[in-house]
Parts: structure tokens; C-alpha cells; sequence
């Protein structure tokens, strides 16, 4: 005589088949933020190398 121990419990992922077709008429939040900051300090940047610059080579 064989005993099977069965677990009612699943031990893997449940997979949710559905037939029905989700909504794209509007596109889901992915997270992205701006990138204005980053524009931003790159132009302060450029701005403070080409001040330092002016009064470097006046100096």
C-alpha cells in the first residue's frame, strides 16, 4: 500500500488565465520621472566651466 502526502496548498505561482482584453487606451505608469533636473545641472555645469574659464585666462 502506497501513502501519497498531498499538500492542498499550491507551492508555485498561480497563473490567472483571463479572456479578457485589458484597456490600452491608456498607457500604465512605468515610473520614469523627469529629466529636467538633469538638464538643468548639466547647463549650470557648462555655465561655471566657461565663467572659471573667462576669468582663469584673464587672471
Amino acid at each position: 500500500m502506497i501513502v501519497k502526502d498531498e499538500d492542498p496548498q499550491p507551492k508555485g505561482p498561480v497563473v490567472v488565465i483571463s479572456d479578457e482584453t485589458p484597456d490600452v487606451s491608456t498607457l500604465p505608469k512605468t515610473g520614469e520621472s523627469s529629466t529636467l533636473p538633469f538638464y538643468l545641472i548639466g547647463l549650470i555645469t557648462i555655465a561655471i566651466g566657461f565663467i572659471l574659464k573667462k576669468t582663469r585666462k584673464h587672471n
